[in-house]
């Protein structure tokens, strides 16, 4: 990406974490989502990304009192999503409304724009919904130029110490082992420091998570989908 960020900065910053609502995942992520990092969200339809990242959203708000910043490219950013979390986890619901600002991009360019808005912001956490969506209606060469600039703006973001959380979308992979993979490839892959992979069994999600900066890299983990926001089947 010929993008570097400054060494004094990251030894400056300081790392702070927020929890998923999820015990079990707050562990395999070693304490939680954390700022200055850069996360994926993939699977399915009907896997549970949008729920959770409006979850991400609420408890982000509700711990560090600050602002989340939600770019929603397929239009399914819902309130009342935000209320019933407020009976599981507290909270003043108006408050943590306040701070949740919502961009809906119709297109590539303005998605492109609302980036480049968010770029002088810092310790907040901005979430996209998802990264692809106005992408790939792109032909190739222009989805790859287009993809590139994006993932920079997500690095100078990161840079100011905010936490970008995207959920992805996916494609089938007849020769690959898993049948599924994110769009993006190795371009994504090279700037993320997590990456969740959701997948519907039955009434519970499978939730398979790569942490590149923890020791235990790779660890399984089954959620499940209530009115109240999305818990891990053990707690």
């Amino acid at each position: 990406m010929n993008y570097q960020l400054d060494i004094k900065d990251i030894k400056d910053r300081i790392i702070l974490s927020f929890t998923t609502g999820s015990k079990r995942l707050d562990e395999f992520l070693t304490g939680g989502y954390k700022l200055g990092t850069i996360n994926e969200i993939y699977g399915e339809f009907g896997t549970g990304k949008t729920r959770f990242l409006h979850q991400i959203a609420y408890l982000f708000c509700l711990q560090k009192n600050n602002y989340t910043y939600f770019i929603d490219n397929e239009g399914t950013f819902r309130p009342e999503i935000l209320l019933n979390l407020s009976v599981r986890y507290g909270g003043i619901i108006k408050e943590i409304l306040n701070r949740i600002y919502v961009s809906k991009p119709l297109n590539e360019k303005q998605f492109l724009e609302t980036l480049e808005r968010l770029e002088n912001i810092k310790d907040s956490l901005i979430i996209i919904d998802t990264l692809t969506t106005h992408l790939r209606l792109l032909q190739n060469k222009f989805y790859e130029i287009e993809l590139k600039k994006v993932l920079r703006k997500l690095l100078i973001m990161a840079s100011k110490n905010n936490c970008i959380i995207f959920s992805n979308q996916v494609r089938f992979d007849e020769k690959g082992e898993n049948n599924i993979t994110p769009l993006g490839g190795s371009a994504v892959n090279e700037i993320i420091n997590t990456k969740i992979k959701l997948e519907n069994e039955g009434n519970r999600i499978r939730c398979i998570i790569e942490n590149y900066n923890a020791k235990r890299k790779y660890a399984i983990t089954y959620l499940m989908i209530t009115n109240n926001g999305i818990i891990s089947v053990d707690e």
